[in-house]
């Protein structure tokens, strides 16, 4: 047996595996479905941003997003490497020791809370106690 025909076998069970792997996440995945309820809990989000001065993101993102039941943002435990990763994300993206904090405005953090007030309003006072905490000023121009 010559080193061509191992790397061949080789190549071929590896290939054969990645197909199997694709086909199984294409029979596992599902989608969030377009649904009376999806539908109304979009535009009604779509309402709630514009009310509040944000961009809405269009009615088939939020409701491939979201679903009916607000998908990974209501299924998520905001526990405390949550918090720390939020965290993270609202620094200056420097790393290691340049890494620091910086003042946001409140806004970026009103999308999320209303996302939270019609998908999983349980969970809402929660993140309200968690960004109440950051400091933040009027940093975005209209």
């Amino acid at each position: 047996m010559d080193v061509s025909s191992t790397h061949r076998r080789t190549y071929l069970v590896v290939g054969v595996v990645f197909v199997v792997l694709l086909i199984v996440a294409l029979v596992v995945f599902r989608a969030p479905k377009k649904t009376a309820e999806s539908i109304a809990k979009a535009q009604e989000l779509i309402a709630a941003f514009e009310l509040a001065g944000l961009t809405a993101p269009s009615e088939q993102q939020i409701v491939g997003t979201f679903g009916e039941d607000g998908g990974p943002v209501c299924d998520t435990d905001f526990d405390e490497l949550i918090q720390n990763n939020l965290n993270l994300l609202l620094s200056n993206g420097a790393a290691q020791v340049g890494a620091r904090g910086v003042i946001i405005d409140a806004k970026v953090l009103k999308g999320e809370a209303i996302v939270l007030s019609i998908y999983c309003p349980d969970r809402l006072p929660e993140f309200q106690a968690f960004i109440d905490q950051l400091k933040t000023a009027d940093l975005i121009r209209d």
